[in-house]
């Protein structure tokens, strides 16, 4: 199912908003950390100062302290020990083991030397503000974007909806124009570039359409005229001829195929123009039509051609279909059908005729199909050779069932030919 660009663009904007404040969250707190940790270091390096400067006055250790989260210490070490104590920062743990509770202090450790002794001097102090501070700069970056990513969500969805709006009515419009009613498009001001561009090209599309399509509307209905008009003339010569006294046998015989031949043509002319009209949405006037009805009265037109075949005609009624379609094209489809399974059936064969609720199905006896069926339902496709049969009958049902959004579907088996149409 296709995504509409607003939801997909929301997703993929909101992706990216959230990778962005959830890693720039992450780097703003590491900065912060650091930036506090750098101050503490500038606090224990003048402590140290401190220490020094004392021992330089007085020639004496400062007493060892522990107050308000800093503790200062003193060890007498050996010489061979000096080395090993840097002027170096660190992060040590200190607490009760048995409580399991613990403190973590940022340390520095240095020598210092006094009458020839040297003494390790260590200097704590506790991280627990520093820490108590980058939880809250955390908490406050977060709340911070998970309020910036609402905002942009509410706001792109609000926003984008209005901006477009334009484009929605422009897509409602090309939606429900239909070239039979010779609607015109009307274009809108939208003070975008874009949306004045796809209506300027819209406008002109569904105008050129117009013209295009009365065009063909106009030379499929004066091309059916004149050539219905030609044909007509020839077949009265031709009956005028075959009632003629003055003709041999082989004239006849030519003349009568001459006839057979124009009827086909005039016929073939029809088929094509209904073919046409239906393709060019020329039929409306839609109404609830009774599909019994209309089955009920064509099988009485053709109850002549079924005795003609000996053909048993059995009828399934269940329950009526109304539909919603133009009357005539109603006939129309339901007679191809119908002149369909009566011209393709067999002597002494069968035609079952179902109605049932959104189904209607006729099934016949016939000849069995040679080859493949899938372009059944194209034009001059034939069931068999028969030389009355135009190849046209399944395609104009195919045209109305597609003009109409209906289902067809076609099946056989051993001899059994159906045709199904299903209504939503």
């Amino acid at each position: 199912m296709a995504t509409r660009l607003i939801s997909k663009y929301n997703r993929y904007n909101l992706l990216m908003n959230f990778l962005i404040l959830f890693l720039g969250g992450i780097c703003f707190v590491f900065i912060i950390r650091w930036i506090l940790i750098r101050q503490l270091n500038q606090d224990l390096e003048q402590e140290k100062d401190e220490i020094e400067e004392y021992i330089a006055q007085n020639h004496a250790l400062p007493n060892p302290m522990s107050f308000k989260g800093q503790i200062v210490s003193y060890e007498e070490v050996n010489a061979t020990f000096r080395k090993k104590i840097q002027n170096e920062f660190r992060f040590v743990k200190d607490g009760d083991k048995k409580r399991n509770k613990f403190r973590i202090f940022r340390s520095l450790r240095f020598p210092v030397e006094i009458n020839g002794k040297i003494y390790s001097c260590k200097i704590l102090r506790s991280q627990a503000e520093t820490d108590d501070l980058i939880q809250i700069v955390l908490l406050c970056s977060f709340g911070l974007g998970a309020l910036l990513f609402v905002m942009i969500f509410i706001s792109n969805r609000f926003l984008f909806k209005k901006l477009w709006l334009p484009f929605n009515r422009t897509l409602l419009q090309l939606q429900q124009f239909k070239l039979s009613s010779q609607q015109n498009f009307v274009k809108e001001n939208t003070n975008i570039q874009e949306f004045d561009e796809l209506n300027d090209v819209a406008a002109t599309m569904t105008e050129q359409a117009k013209k295009e399509y009365n065009a063909l509307k106009d030379f499929t209905e004066n091309a059916s005229h004149e050539i219905q008009t030609p044909l007509a003339i020839i077949k009265t010569k031709l009956e005028l001829l075959m009632q003629s006294n003055n003709i041999g046998q082989t004239e006849s015989e030519y003349i009568e195929s001459a006839y057979e031949a124009n009827i086909r043509l005039s016929k073939l002319n029809q088929a094509l123009l209904l073919l046409t009209k239906i393709e060019n949405n020329q039929y409306y006037n839609n109404e609830d039509v009774s599909l019994i009805n209309i089955t009920e009265h064509l099988l009485d037109q053709y109850q002549e051609l079924v005795e003609a075949g000996h053909i048993t005609l059995k009828k399934d009624f269940e329950k009526d279909i109304t539909v919603k379609m133009n009357s005539s094209l109603a006939e129309i489809l339901v007679g191809n059908l119908l002149r369909n399974a009566i011209r393709h059936n067999v002597d002494h064969g069968f035609i079952h005729v179902e109605i049932k609720e959104s189904l209607f199905r006729i099934s016949n006896s016939g000849s069995t199909i040679q080859g493949s069926t899938d372009k059944l339902f194209d034009r001059f496709q034939k069931e068999s050779s028969s030389g009355k049969s135009l190849g046209l009958g399944l395609a104009i049902v195919m045209k109305i069932v597609q003009n109409y959004g209906f289902h067809v579907q076609y099946t056989h088996e051993d001899g059994l030919h159906s045709i199904e149409l299903r209504f939503s």
